[in-house]
């Protein structure tokens, strides 16, 4: 089924993926001094790092340096928060705030670690923790968002994933089932690739069954850093 930088049109969390790329754009070109925080397993970090990146540091760890504000200022921040960590956004955005260099963007990845959908919806998540997510100070920043996901999709992920446990039989009176499966999860498939060609842009608005969000944050009156 392949690695998550190699997943098809068909996959459920191509559309994750996509919106991933988005965010690496927005962190800006190779050569910028970027600061990258999150799970050590993030694959978005990791390809985040390929550009030119420092090592990732745990979100609780820019909330709270252990050892102090070492004084470092950066171009961008980027930042990989998944699900269980949403109330945690408004912090680390307010921590990531005082390490930006004027003209600096503070970008959130939103999802779990591996890119795949996640298990619920990310939008209730959201709306419970919204205190939670915008800074204190929200109106002194230009703040940009972009959603992916949809009852559609939640709805052919779970039959994905029902149709996966019937794949692989392991005894041979279940070879039927498991050919049927195949069958099965090919129409799932083209629905997949229909979905994700409509919605490959994102929305701006959460739609319910949100698999993963990304929020840009700048300062207001500032202009981007060279």
């Amino acid at each position: 089924l392949g690695t998550p930088s190699h997943q098809g049109l068909w996959r459920s969390n191509w559309a994750n993926l996509r919106l991933g790329r988005t965010a690496l754009k927005w962190a800006g070109t190779a050569g910028k001094q970027r600061l990258l925080a999150g799970p050590s397993e993030s694959f978005l970090l990791s390809q985040a790092r390929l550009d030119g990146g420092t090592p990732p540091i745990d979100l609780d760890v820019l909330i709270a340096p252990p050892d102090g504000d070492d004084g470092r200022q950066f171009d961008d921040v980027l930042m990989h928060v998944p699900q269980a960590a949403v109330p945690k956004i408004r912090a680390a955005v307010t921590a990531a705030g005082r390490k930006l260099r004027p003209g600096g963007r503070i970008i959130v990845f939103v999802g779990n670690a591996d890119m795949a959908p996640i298990a619920g919806d990310l939008s209730v998540a959201l709306a419970d923790h919204l205190d939670e997510v915008l800074p204190s100070a929200w109106l002194d920043w230009s703040i940009e968002a972009r959603f992916v996901g949809g009852r559609w999709r939640s709805f052919l992920t779970l039959c994905e994933r029902g149709l996966f446990r019937y794949m692989v039989p392991r005894r041979a009176v279940q070879i039927p089932g498991s050919l049927a499966a195949i069958a099965a999860w090919s129409g799932v498939g083209a629905f997949f690739v229909i979905n994700n060609l409509r919605s490959r842009g994102g929305t701006v608005a959460c739609p319910p069954g949100c698999t993963s969000a990304l929020i840009l944050f700048r300062r207001r009156g500032e202009t981007a850093g060279p």
